[in-house]
């Protein structure tokens, strides 16, 4: 069975992928337990999870999710403070790559923040812990739409400074069982995945409380197909990780 990320990201793939097979969907942490449980044949998780267990994932280069340039659900906000030096920033659970790339963008900047790892999701909850936090997935969908302050859209800072898309989750399965007919259901599933946006919109303004105005516009920056550039990406974050690893 294939398992896909249940945030708003995914919801043309889910719908296209639901239309052919039975599936999954979860959280990124929770499909890579799955997968390297053997719950799962395939499953998207974060990147940098990908990478953390490449002795026991296989990539397969397919659906993913990336934007070239700006993202709109990866955001680090504010109370009221632009940027300091001396910041304290509230991350929230999922977070793993936009972390990592949160962490890159501030040292280009010349800031090394304090970072407070909280069990909340929603900004107002992060921002009752720090003075700003990090954002992302439906909850920083929402938060955009309003009119408080966002400082970075992290993805749009990945790109400008390092001329890489930001690539946020990948397709997995576990080495030495790679399902070739789930590989390409799912490869079918994101060539139809743009017939199902206008569905896509309407569900998840419904379901997740997201203005159907900022949800068109943030479907045409959400990519699922793989291409070379995102190899670049790849190589890049896993140079980054390296010294974590050891």
């Amino acid at each position: 069975m294939i398992s896909l990320i249940d945030f708003t990201h995914s919801f043309p793939l889910i719908e296209a992928l639901s239309s052919q097979t039975e599936m999954a969907r979860g959280s990124p942490s929770h499909n890579l337990k799955g997968i390297l449980n053997g719950d799962y044949s395939l499953a998207m998780v974060s990147l940098v999870s990908y990478l953390e267990n490449m002795d026991d994932l296989e990539l397969i280069k397919g659906a993913n999710i990336h934007t070239r340039s700006q993202t709109l659900s990866t955001l680090l906000v504010s109370r009221e403070n632009d940027l300091r030096n001396d910041m304290e920033v509230a991350v929230t659970a999922h977070t793993r790559t936009t972390e990592l790339y949160m962490d890159l963008v501030l040292s280009r900047m010349g800031i090394g923040p304090k970072k407070i790892y909280s069990k909340a999701t929603e900004a107002e909850e992060l921002l009752e812990e720090a003075e700003y936090a990090l954002v992302i997935g439906d909850e920083a969908l929402r938060y955009f739409h309003g009119n408080r302050k966002i400082i970075l859209d992290i993805g749009y800072e990945v790109s400008h400074f390092f001329k890489l898309y930001p690539l946020y989750a990948v397709t997995v399965a576990r080495k030495g069982s790679v399902d070739m007919e789930e590989v390409e259901i799912l490869a079918r599933s994101v060539a139809m995945s743009h017939d199902y946006v206008a569905e896509s919109i309407r569900k998840a303004s419904m379901e997740r409380g997201i203005s159907s105005n900022l949800l068109a516009y943030y479907y045409d920056l959400i990519s699922y197909e793989y291409s070379q550039n995102l190899d670049r990406t790849l190589d890049f974050v896993k140079y980054m990780i390296e010294p974590l690893k050891q």
